[in-house]
């Protein structure tokens, strides 16, 4: 698949979703988790399949009828460590690709949390499940109870 279209196809289904689940539950007051957004398309499409940053940009705000996220967690782990933990399972298409297209998706996500601090939180993925969901959780509550008083 060329890179192109991987990024349209990514994009009409991330239109789709936020057109008809998120924005309608923002709207209705509701609290939205996705585990993933515009951010995957930025490091995956962007930085590993070197498509233009300022293309994706201009795509991104169409599709996404501009709704930004409010809080981003980036669980973070060394490439090898991550690609070691799930050689068991049947890896889909992107999870098969080389070393170095995993390292430039870290990469880009580490350049975004850097970019845009205000909102990323950037988790250690090499600590406990138990412990990564605390922080999480944790961190989760901080921001409602923030947007509430």
């Amino acid at each position: 698949m060329l890179p192109e279209t991987e990024m349209l196809l990514y994009m009409a289904s991330r239109s789709q979703h936020t057109g008809q689940w998120i924005i309608p539950a923002l709207q209705e007051g509701k609290i939205v988790i996705s585990d993933r957004y515009y951010d995957s398309t930025i490091a995956y499409q962007g930085a590993a399949r070197e498509l233009d940053f300022n293309i994706i940009e201009k795509i991104t705000g169409f599709a996404t009828y501009n709704t930004e996220p409010d809080l981003t967690f980036l669980i973070d782990l060394p490439v090898e460590l991550g690609l070691k933990r799930i050689k068991s399972r049947q890896l889909d298409r992107l999870e098969m690709e080389t070393i170095d297209f995993h390292e430039k998706v870290r990469e880009q996500y580490l350049k975004l949390a850097r970019l845009y601090d205000y909102r990323f939180r950037l988790i250690d993925g090499d600590n406990l499940v138990d412990s990564i969901h605390q922080s999480i959780l944790s961190q989760v509550n901080d921001v409602i109870m923030t947007h509430l008083t």
